[in-house]
């Protein structure tokens, strides 16, 4: 029977699978999030529904940077993803429910797509969060063995 536990001389030489795809799903509900607000939504020229565009479109620029560097083992950007994963979720209320946005986006979009837009970003921060704590686990792990390795070779 195979032993369950990573082996971290694989891990040096396989990409971090389950957290890149972690971050392209999360891209994925990203944006299907932006298309169920934005859809029908009348648009007029406010500027926070600008600001929204601009963060959504970093958001993936950097949502896709980071799954990159998560392949590769990077405890950082581990930590990273779940920060980016936790303020999406601070995002739900900044945009959808907030009362200071100066657009009525709960009355003025249908309620099925609020509710698959808040479904979308929660599962964002979900996939994120899961694949930022598997970036970690095992890039601790590979970094503790490539010490021994390290430390062998002296």
């Amino acid at each position: 029977m195979k032993n369950k536990e990573l082996n971290p001389e694989i891990l040096r030489y396989r990409n971090n699978k389950f957290s890149f795809n972690a971050c392209i799903l999360a891209i994925v509900f990203q944006c299907i999030a932006f298309i169920f607000v934005y859809k029908s939504l009348f648009i007029n020229a406010a500027f926070y529904t600008g600001v929204d565009i601009i963060i959504n479109i970093l958001f993936l620029l950097f949502v896709f940077l980071a799954s990159e560097k998560v392949k590769t083992y990077s405890v950082k950007w581990g930590y990273i993803i779940i920060f980016i994963g936790l303020i999406n979720l601070i995002r739900i209320y900044t945009y959808i429910f907030s009362p200071f946005s100066g657009e009525n986006i709960v009355g003025t979009v249908e309620n099925s797509n609020v509710i698959i837009s808040v479904i979308s970003y929660c599962l964002v921060a979900v996939s994120l969060t899961f694949g930022g704590i598997v970036a970690i686990i095992r890039g601790k792990k590979l970094n503790e063995f490539m010490k021994l390795l390290k430390e062998g070779e002296r």
